[in-house]
């Protein structure tokens, strides 16, 4: 299993949708926590981020059946990621993939604009140095334009949803065998990520969080099972589409046989380098 652990609203109510797929084991820590059961910690509240992180409560007992592998979802502008690093030191020997959540930061006050710029630097550093597998991030501005029918009464449970469903099933792919693939180690640089959707039709990817200085990129296709052996232009059709997004990046993709009656198609892009779009400098 995977332990998904969500610090504040935001990554508890991501971690939430995990929580319908038997895969995960769910951990959620926050201020106000609706959510009931054993792997609930209702964190103090406090009025600055210093606080949070200085007065951050003892929970090895609260980890104590954390699995081997760990995704941590936050969202950086709440005054108790500041906390993000104290929490992390309890599952520090675990193989961790940070799940950034940047918000619109132009509706953000000074203070939360400054948190949000700090934990979004810090988090691609560490993950940069080797202390966390990997940063995948997402942008609820860019997934506001991807998704349909979103309305103020739906918008971030309907967020929430698009995104948890697409990193679910690349974790699904990446645990099965495939039909098809040419998929090899990625370079041990290539640690800041960010996921999409592909459109082979139209030749659009969709991505979650748009990152620059793109190093590697993996695509995976979920192929209906009949199809593969009806579609013959298939295959020419995903490497038209690798080729024509190649941009002097390492490319590779996969192949999965699915059940499903529509065929699905991600992309994980990559990068070494520090991500600084949306970033506001320092006054």
């Amino acid at each position: 299993m995977i332990s998904v652990i969500g610090l504040g609203s935001c990554g508890c109510n991501i971690a939430s949708k995990f929580a319908q797929y038997p895969q995960y084991r769910t951990f959620y820590i926050d201020t106000e926590v609706d959510l009931k059961g054993k792997h609930t910690f209702r964190f103090p509240k406090f009025n600055s981020p210093e606080e949070y992180e200085e007065k951050c409560p003892e929970m090895s007992d609260f980890f104590h059946d954390v699995d081997d592998e760990v995704i941590f979802i936050v969202g950086g502008s709440g005054y108790i990621s500041a906390s993000s690093l104290r929490v992390l030191s309890y599952v520090r020997d675990k193989k961790i993939t940070i799940v950034y959540v940047k918000p619109e930061v132009d509706f953000l006050s000074e203070i939360n604009r400054l948190m949000e710029n700090s934990t979004f630097h810090i988090f691609q550093e560490y993950a940069r140095s080797g202390v966390f597998e990997r940063v995948l991030i997402l942008e609820n501005p860019t997934l506001e334009k991807i998704i349909p029918d979103l309305t103020i009464g739906n918008f971030f449970q309907k967020i929430n949803e698009f995104a948890v469903y697409a990193m679910h099933m690349v974790n699904v792919f990446d645990n099965t065998k495939p039909v098809m693939s040419n998929f090899s180690d990625l370079k041990e640089t290539s640690r800041i990520s960010s996921l999409g959707m592909v459109d082979l039709e139209s030749g659009e990817e969709k991505m979650f969080f748009s990152i620059d200085n793109v190093t590697e990129k993996r695509y995976y296709f979920g192929v209906n099972s009949e199809n593969l052996n009806k579609d013959a232009e298939l295959l020419n059709k995903i490497k038209k589409h690798i080729k024509a997004n190649k941009d002097n990046v390492i490319t590779s993709f996969a192949i999965y046989p699915t059940s499903y009656s529509h065929d699905l198609a991600y992309v994980v892009s990559y990068s070494s380098q520090i991500q600084t779009k949306n970033i506001t400098p320092d006054e």
